[in-house]
């Protein structure tokens, strides 16, 4: 195994640039590693078996882990409260067995049932292939039906939902015998996210087999997080009064992450008052819409009348897929219904985000360049990531002084019983700090 990394040069406006590739300035070293082994090496089934090659491995995902956890002390808590976590591992597999049944794939194309090879790359190419004819394709090339693709995509789907418990199940599992060395940990150095075991185990299997310090699992979430955060955001920039260099808030001055345009606009107030007084209602009107799910329910059920299957869950997912976190870049943005929906409903505030993506985000500050290899603006992508690092300061470090129970899975925290008094406490003391209109749902997982 080697540090890898890929220089090239690029030219822009006539200048010529030379890029590291993914050598990192900040850190030093390289972020990518790879193998060195033969073009042909067969990698899906490539096995280490080197103790030495092991060992460096294994240092230096300690060594990553130990670092965080000393200079962290949420990451620490969580560290600390995932060794106390138990799994029910016989309800568990025999529950995932029996929900996600995925066997029905093996009679439309019998012979990935034999190949496990075979079945791998078959997965790979029906989740690739972006529409109905290239699924298709996938099919004839594997000696099956095509008009059995929709069904051959449905059952790879449910068994890479299959597949995912199972690994979680396992993990877990051994984390429970004791084996630690297994609990790994990462810290987003964008959104100050943590990430580790639990946020990559399904919502079903937390909430149905795993125990924390042998008490039932407890959590509280924030519904709405990233819109109440936006609505904070548009508050604090536009309606509140910007004194002057810096905007603090909480942990964090988000005048750090505007862009020196935007900041001199606020400081010289320029800002129409016909603007503001629209911009207020519609915050106003949207932070209502999200108490009561109206947002959501209006999506849902106009998606429905234009002729299109659409449920709450999936009205919520495409709000923040496309409309929060959506590029307002690409060739038609607008045509995602879910976007004209929230145009039509909110259309300062539409604007408001436009800006937001296009013109007001220090994205550099976010770690991201103002332009992709390919010439197309970033600071979109900047935008969902400065709401996920104002969410970090409320979830963690809002809780970084707790002596309790918690493990954090972004705008979520769980506890249990034992906990659960003093984790509720430092959230909300958290959040009336931030005055953003954050409410907390509390779900006992043991009802």
């Amino acid at each position: 195994i080697e540090e890898y990394t890929k220089p090239y040069t690029s030219t822009k406006d006539g200048e010529e640039l030379h890029s590291r590739g993914t050598f990192s300035i900040r850190f030093g070293k390289s972020k990518q590693y790879k193998l060195t082994c033969s073009v042909d090496a067969p990698l899906e089934s490539y096995t280490l078996t080197d103790p030495k090659l092991i060992g460096k491995i294994n240092k230096v995902r300690r060594d990553t882990l130990n670092k965080l956890i000393q200079n962290n002390a949420t990451a620490r808590q969580v560290f600390e409260s995932l060794k106390k976590i138990t799994i029910d591992t016989e309800r568990a597999l025999a529950y995932t067995k029996h929900q996600y049944q995925y066997q029905e794939l093996f009679k439309i194309i019998p012979e990935l049932k034999e190949n496990p090879d075979r079945f791998r790359a078959f997965l790979r190419e029906i989740f690739y292939a972006s529409n109905r004819e290239d699924r298709k394709s996938v099919m004839t090339r594997y000696n099956a039906s095509p008009d059995l693709s929709e069904h051959a995509k449905h059952y790879a789907g449910i068994y890479a939902e299959y597949d995912t418990r199972m690994a979680s199940v396992f993990l877990l599992n051994e984390i429970q015998k004791g084996n630690h060395d297994l609990i790994w940990m990462t810290e987003d150095k964008r959104s100050k996210r943590l990430f580790h075991p639990l946020t990559s185990t399904p919502k079903d299997i937390r909430k149905h087999f795993l125990k924390l310090d042998n008490e039932p699992l407890i959590e509280y979430d924030a519904g709405s997080c990233q819109w109440k955060l936006f609505i904070k955001l548009c508050n604090i920039l536009w309606v509140s009064p910007v004194k002057g260099g810096s905007i603090p808030w909480v942990g964090m001055d988000l005048s750090d992450y505007l862009s020196s345009d935007l900041k001199e606009n606020l400081l010289e107030k320029k800002a129409d008052n016909n603007m503001l007084h629209n911009l207020k209602t519609e915050l106003a009107r949207l932070n209502a819409y999200l108490d009561t799910g109206l947002l959501y329910d209006t999506v849902t059920d106009i998606t429905i009348s234009q002729g299109r299957q659409c449920d709450r869950a999936k009205a919520k997912k495409w709000l923040i897929s496309n409309v929060l976190f959506g590029n307002p870049n690409e060739d038609g943005h607008l045509n995602f219904s879910s976007v004209r929906i929230f145009h039509d409903l909110f259309p300062h505030l539409f604007n408001v985000m436009k800006k937001l993506k296009q013109f007001y985000i220090n994205e550099e500050a976010l770690g991201y360049k103002p332009f992709d290899r390919f010439d197309r603006p970033l600071k979109w992508k900047a935008f969902p990531v400065l709401l996920q690092r104002m969410e970090s300061e409320i979830f963690i470090k809002g809780i970084e002084h707790l002596n309790t129970p918690a493990i954090t899975i972004h705008d979520a925290v769980l506890t249990n019983k034992s906990g659960e008094i003093q984790l509720l406490k430092a959230l909300e003391k958290r959040i009336k700090e931030s005055q953003a209109k954050i409410k907390l749902n509390r779900t006992d997982y043991a009802s």
